[in-house]
């Protein structure tokens, strides 16, 4: 048994050296949609930006639509053709071997030109309100992209979150983890030198 202390030691110190590497490079992508333009960024744990990874998106039916790459702070656009604006997308980023995250989007424009142009024109003078159809779906498309515009401070703040990696919780959960295997290990040896 002392002889095999050394190879125990050894074997759990190897498993907390993959165990931070695997923690350290955890990888998560955010994406939102613009009429035909698909823009977002990916990142691995701890907010460090995935330089020149492969971003690929795909169409409802998972047939590959195109293919585009992240810049130097991991940031991606990608134009579609209009016709495959209209359906939900799944993009997904590859950082390497093991390290590929998903974000879907929804069908439809998430923000509309035309939200854009109602956003930007101000009026100083109240003016009596009409609610047609179409003046009600214009509204909509303004609510929608204020409400976008004042989440995705948030959205991106929580995707950084998600990935800031271990906490106390986790490593100590470990930790005992392994200390509860290695002390199961000596009582059934200890069982067996009864025997």
């Amino acid at each position: 048994m002392k002889n095999k202390l050394p190879y125990l030691l050894y074997a759990i110190c190897l498993i907390f050296v993959f165990v931070s590497n695997t923690i350290a490079h955890r990888v998560g992508v955010y994406a939102i949609k613009k009429e035909n333009i698909i823009e977002g960024e990916g990142g691995f744990g701890k907010g460090r930006p995935c330089k020149d990874c492969d971003i690929v998106v795909l169409d409802q039916n998972g047939q590959e639509l195109t293919k585009g790459k992240t810049d130097d702070q991991g940031f991606f656009k990608i134009t579609i053709s209009p016709e495959n604006a209209k359906v939900a997308h799944k993009v997904i980023m590859d950082g390497g071997p093991g390290h590929r995250a998903e974000w879907v989007l929804e069908g439809g424009n998430e923000v509309s030109p035309d939200a854009k142009e109602v956003t930007e024109s101000k009026t100083d003078n109240a003016q009596k309100i009409d609610l047609s159809s179409s003046n009600i779906e214009t509204l909509r498309m303004v609510v929608r992209e204020e409400v976008r515009r004042a989440i995705e401070p948030i959205q991106k703040d929580l995707m950084r979150t998600m990935d800031s990696g271990p906490g106390f919780r986790e490593i100590f959960g470990g930790i005992g983890y392994i200390v509860g295997i290695a002390a199961l290990l000596l009582y059934l040896r200890g069982r067996e030198k009864k025997d």
